[in-house]
């Protein structure tokens, strides 16, 4: 199992950051508005559970999450790098489960 990088990007939009990894977190690109919207997309539910998170896109290797204004990236990253490691970790447990 290769390890686990992950690269935040910033965008044009200073309240939205884009996180890039070498997972594979959707076939396809997929939007959320709010948790309600999320329920069966555990990634975006992880993420809407960080406080200041607003919305969520997920695409095939990276995730864009949004936050409110006056909420801080130094706050919200490492709480968005747990969430991408703990999916690593099951996404991991899950292939080791099949195989046995």
């Amino acid at each position: 199992m290769p390890h686990l990088t992950i690269q935040f990007d910033q965008t044009p939009n200073p309240n939205a950051l884009k996180c890039i990894t070498n997972l594979q977190l959707s076939p396809s690109p997929r939007s959320f508005f709010n948790v309600d919207q999320a329920q069966d997309e555990p990634l975006a539910c992880a993420l809407f559970a960080i406080s200041g998170v607003t919305n969520v896109l997920i695409n095939t290797n990276w995730v864009t999450v949004n936050k409110h204004a006056d909420t801080n990236w130094n706050t919200l990253k490492p709480k968005i790098r747990k969430v991408l490691q703990n999916l690593e970790k099951n996404n991991h447990a899950d292939a080791q489960s099949d195989t046995n």
